[in-house]
């Protein structure tokens, strides 16, 4: 090999070859080496930039994983019971960065005069904060009431609202009784992503359970002959009509069993014909909808690891198996991306082979006088190799530092931001 580069040296380095007519042709050759590995980096790097954009607001409005009911198939009312245990036990799991119990339910929102369909998704505030916060246009709030509501840029200025306008939701019960609730506008956001932009609201997990009342709950009223027990809700309770006097004792304290396996307690104190009685506070409070999972990264062994955590009747959805759609179209957008690269690979390579056949046709002397003075056909095919390595070699060497001096000044100036 040794020998092959001295005789590409000598062969295409000297002061004549420097005015022969396959100079500027081998270099427009490596300038379109250059060219095409400019653009491949730069197409690879604004695609997957584009993508990690958007998975990144759609894991912050949405979770990376969320554990519903194994029933629950875009049913907004298959709820179960909050275990603070199994919490604990998810954010145990190595990669977990928090959970929180939310709810999410379709719901019409009006607000002058303007009727429109979002999908509100209820979590405690500091979660809500956590999520809304790198995308707010306005000023994060100091304190947030429990009626507070954050809806996009968009669907503000579409409606013509404003913060701190009161505007009234509509949700529909399990039992399709209609209940409206007013809400404050505390916040706007603005994700970039359409489909979050105009559908998306957030409020508050406990306005939500106290407008839903999907537990059950146990009140006792006084009556002429004795006290009444009523339960709100489905239970487990059977309790009489009516509870005599002399039934009672000086304390008595009555259960009623939800669904989802929470209890709630009613206390009746009765003493010296005097009575009272402390009401149940209800079951809502411990039901949900989901887990909201927020993790690291995702992957199969961690969803594996989530559904032997978690309850038998609950389920793992990862955000790839919530947004096909989106998914689809980031595939869809990688796939182009592929197609554009194969063919710019094409034309570097095309570029190549003629530059190398106009370098073989110009040197045919020498290749006679080489092979007249013994040199092989193997010898004569590494010293084209030679140099058309070093076109090839400056060529990608150049494309991929011009690549990654236009990456670094793109992301730092953000003249073409990705959302």
């Amino acid at each position: 090999m040794k020998i092959a580069y001295f005789i590409a040296e000598r062969l295409f380095n000297t002061k004549s070859d420097k005015k022969s007519v396959s100079k500027p042709i081998v270099k427009v050759a490596g300038l379109g080496v250059c060219l095409s590995m400019l653009l491949i980096q730069l197409a690879m790097g604004i695609a997957n930039g584009f993508k990690h954009e958007i998975e990144t607001k759609l894991v912050s409005f949405q979770a990376n994983y969320k554990v519903k009911r194994v029933d629950n198939d875009e049913n907004s009312f298959a709820f179960f019971s909050i275990n603070p245990k199994e919490c604990e036990n998810i954010v145990a799991i190595d990669g977990i960065k928090a959970v929180s119990p939310s709810i999410e339910l379709p719901a019409v929102m009006e607000a002058n005069e303007n009727i429109s369909g979002l999908l509100v998704k209820a979590l405690d505030s500091t979660n809500v904060l956590k999520i809304v916060s790198p995308y707010l246009s306005t000023e994060i709030p100091n304190i947030l009431n429990q009626n507070f509501l954050f809806i996009s840029e968009k669907l503000a200025l579409k409606k013509g609202l404003n913060i701190g306008d009161r505007c009234t939701m509509f949700f529909f019960t399990e039992n399709q009784q209609m209940k409206q609730r007013n809400f404050v506008l505390s916040g706007l956001f603005k994700s970039g992503i359409e489909d979050i932009d105009d559908k998306f609201a957030f409020c508050s997990l406990i306005e939500i359970q106290q407008v839903l009342k999907p537990g059950v709950q146990l009140t006792a009223q006084k009556t002429n002959t004795g006290i009444e027990l009523k339960t709100f809700g489905e239970s487990t309770a059977d309790y009489p009509n009516n509870i005599p006097f002399e039934n009672l004792k000086a304390k008595n304290v009555f259960t009623a069993t939800d669904l989802y396996g929470n209890t709630d307690s009613c206390i009746v104190n009765y003493h010296n014909n005097t009575l009272s009685i402390v009401q149940g506070n209800g079951t809502h409070r411990n039901i949900c909808s989901n887990y909201s999972v927020y993790t690291n990264k995702s992957t199969v062994a961690l969803k594996e690891a989530l559904l032997k955590t978690v309850d038998f009747n609950l389920n793992v959805v990862s955000i790839d198996e919530e947004n096909p759609e989106i998914y689809n179209w980031l595939t869809l957008i990688q796939f182009n991306v592929l197609t554009v690269i194969i063919i710019l690979m094409v034309v570097a390579v095309v570029n190549m082979i003629s530059s190398l056949l106009i370098l073989i046709f110009e040197k045919t002397a020498s290749i006679g006088l080489l092979k007249t003075i013994g040199a092989s056909d193997g010898l004569l095919q590494q010293v084209f190799t030679v140099k058309t390595s070093k076109t090839l070699l400056v060529g990608i060497i150049a494309g991929n530092l011009l690549a990654l001096m236009l990456g670094f000044t793109l992301q730092e100036t953000q003249l073409i931001p990705l959302d």
